[in-house]
């Protein structure tokens, strides 16, 4: 029950409203006015607060000495999640790589493999040549993301990388779904 300051209470309106005050202060109203990561059916954090590390795995290629990091955050059944790698000497990331990703997608809610439109988006740095390259990772499976590129010539996206991968690239990848 809503109330405006010109609102005229009953009688019973206002014991209403001071019995409620008088729980809440107590700790015995609003579930003992207390909000807990139990009550929000989530592990991540109040309302899903903290980000916490994952460890995303390559497939149709090879980490090397390259480092691969991730990191996530849960709300309820909502995912936001963050991916990098940075490449090494012996990295390899061929075209058609996947990334695995932090929780199982809900497969009812989307549509996958090549004929599918749900994308994440990332970016993927050339450091040799100090050139940014717009990256998407398309929901391959519900527990993996393929890196797609999108051609800087043609305008359309393909699975074959715009240049080599070398020494101290970047891909970054970022995106948002529901987990069963």
């Amino acid at each position: 029950m809503a109330f405006t300051a010109f609102d005229i209470l009953t009688a019973e309106e206002q014991n209403n409203l001071v019995e409620n005050i008088e729980a809440l202060a107590a700790g015995t109203g609003l579930n003992a006015g207390v909000i807990t990561n139990a009550k929000l059916s989530t592990t991540a954090g109040e309302l899903g607060g903290a980000w916490v590390a994952f460890t995303p795995t390559i497939s149709s290629g090879s980490l090397g000495n390259g480092t691969l990091v991730g990191r996530y955050t849960r709300i309820g059944k909502t995912i936001h999640f963050s991916i990098l790698l940075t490449c090494g000497s012996t990295t390899s990331f061929p075209g058609g790589s996947q990334f695995t990703l932090p929780a199982t997608i809900n497969t009812t809610a989307y549509d996958f493999g090549a004929r599918g439109g749900n994308y994440f988006t990332g970016g993927w740095f050339d450091n040799s040549a100090s050139n940014s390259f717009r990256v998407f990772g398309r929901m391959e499976t519900a527990t993996a993301a393929r890196i797609v590129y999108l051609s800087a010539i043609t305008g359309q996206i393909s699975g074959t990388p715009p240049a080599a991968i070398a020494t101290s690239d970047t891909i970054s990848l970022l995106g948002t779904y529901e987990s069963v």
